[in-house]
């Protein structure tokens, strides 16, 4: 990592000294500043061994996409884009979470999994809830699981958080299983219950699909996403009927873009999204992966 020591001191100005991600250097509106991208999800490390002059880094990120529902089910719901263009830092390591991508529903009992989060100490944080399993045999078909939420805390507290999106409904016999819901988004309604957004569920993990009440055609429902993520529909209790998608997670920070039901993330157009992070899928593919962007200045602004 280069240090540019020409900078140190020029009126007082001493930058961030940090490791962790990947490091590049940027101009950003004809000022030098250094990136760390992080994307692997799960968890990471940001290592501040300064804080410099101004005490703060920008943050930038995307939480994961939702898995599409099973058989000809509904698309995952997209992770939210959120900033926080002046988050307070000192010497300290903070833990970075990178949302992973839920997986799509599978049949019968295959619900797919919830993307990725973060374990400190023991304790999840910010997993993707799983797709809810179908009922054994026949047409069945499982949900898909929720994305997992991006985050950034010190210690265990979140201090920024782009919340996932919720997994998509599963179906059978033809009928279409509801979308999963954006970010801080209900899941949509398919013949039975809408999934419920993020707010209404304590943990900091996404709530699984629920379980269909029909035969052995009914389909499971959605994971909800990652970081207070609420549960998925469920279908009405009787055969042949698709399953409602999962509410999609809560976010935290000043600038918020939800994704959408259609499965976009918040936000897609940025350029720092080149690689669709965030966004949700269709029937039979899994959510994209969010990513994390810390970035400072390396002279004065």
């Amino acid at each position: 990592m280069t240090i540019y020591p020409f900078l140190i001191g020029a009126g007082g100005f001493n930058p961030v000294i940090a490791t962790g991600g990947t490091i590049t250097d940027v101009t950003i509106s004809g000022k030098l500043w250094r990136r760390h991208t992080f994307t692997s999800p799960g968890g990471n490390q940001f290592d501040i061994t300064s804080s410099g002059y101004y005490g703060t880094v920008d943050v930038i990120m995307w939480g994961g996409g939702g898995g599409g529902g099973a058989g000809t089910g509904r698309s995952g719901g997209g992770g939210a884009y959120v900033r926080n263009s002046n988050l307070s830092i000192s010497v300290e390591t903070l833990n970075i979470s990178v949302g992973g991508g839920g997986r799509y529903g599978g049949g019968n009992s295959d619900g797919g999994t919830g993307g990725l989060g973060i374990n400190i100490s023991g304790t999840n944080y910010g997993f993707g809830g799983r797709g809810g399993s179908a009922g054994s045999g026949g047409s069945s078909a499982s949900g898909g699981g929720g994305g997992g939420a991006s985050l950034i805390l010190r210690g265990t507290t979140i201090l920024v958080a782009a919340g996932a999106g919720g997994g998509g409904g599963g179906t059978e016999r033809g009928n279409e299983g509801g979308y999963g819901g954006g970010s801080d988004q209900n899941g949509q309604s398919s013949y039975g219950l809408e999934g419920i957004a993020g707010a209404q569920n304590p943990s900091s993990n996404g709530g699984d699909g629920r379980a269909p009440g029909g035969g052995d055609f009914s389909a499971g429902g959605g994971g909800a996403g990652g970081r207070y993520g609420g549960s998925a529909g469920t279908e009405p209790g009787y055969d042949f009927s698709p399953t409602g998608g999962g509410g999609g997670g809560t976010n935290l920070g000043p600038t918020i873009t939800n994704g959408t039901t259609g499965g976009a993330a918040g936000n897609s157009s940025d350029p720092l999204n080149n690689g669709n992070y965030g966004s949700g899928t269709g029937a039979g593919s899994s959510g994209q992966q969010g990513i994390v962007y810390i970035q400072y200045p390396l002279q004065p602004l």
